[in-house]
């Protein structure tokens, strides 16, 4: 890899996984170098082989993929791969792609459908308090506090909601235009 031989490199990387059934050996570090490389679906590729065995490490694997520039072509390669990943990982990393690409409901709807866990929705909801997307976070909140979980979620997922209506009570509008563009000026 270091002397630009890419291809012969992972042939013999892949040789290896197969005898020694280390299927995620080197896989991040392959999924680096594609997604350098700008070889998006080898990356994504070997990227869900490190998830299927270290599935904790999914927000660091999310990371980079949502480094990933914007281009139509490239995304629709993404998604395809995402979705025949038979992987519950790659479908929390689909929703991730949704939202970056502004849909919203259809990244919650995605987390739902997989069952994703309570503070993975709450942190869903917080991503999009960070987005101006109000209503839709006091509907993510709603529904965690609706389905019950637990205690604890539960009152994270209000206190959320509290936190919404304070930032949306807050007035940000100067009504002096002359000393307003330095809030708290004494002028």
């Amino acid at each position: 890899v270091s002397n630009g031989k890419y291809d012969f490199a992972y042939e013999r990387l892949k040789e290896y996984r197969q005898k020694t059934g280390l299927n995620d050996f080197y896989s991040i570090e392959m999924g680096t170098l594609f997604g350098m490389r700008m070889v998006y679906d080898k990356a994504i590729q070997e990227y869900l082989l490190f998830l299927e065995t270290h599935p904790q490490q999914l927000q660091t694997i999310s990371d980079r993929i949502m480094v990933y520039p914007d281009i139509p072509d490239i995304m629709n390669v993404i998604t395809s791969i995402l979705l025949e990943s038979p992987l519950q990982t790659s479908k929390f990393i689909l929703a991730d792609l949704r939202f970056k690409q502004k849909s919203y409901k259809e990244g919650y709807e995605i987390l739902k459908s997989n069952e994703a866990s309570p503070i993975m929705l709450i942190n869903y909801a917080k991503d999009l308090v960070s987005v101006n997307e109000y209503m839709k976070a006091e509907k993510v909140l709603t529904d965690i506090i609706n389905s019950g979980v637990n205690e604890q979620m539960v009152t994270k997922a209000v206190f959320e909601i509290a936190k919404i209506f304070e930032t949306k009570m807050i007035i940000t509008s100067s009504d002096l235009p002359l000393s307003g563009f330095y809030p708290h000026n004494s002028f």
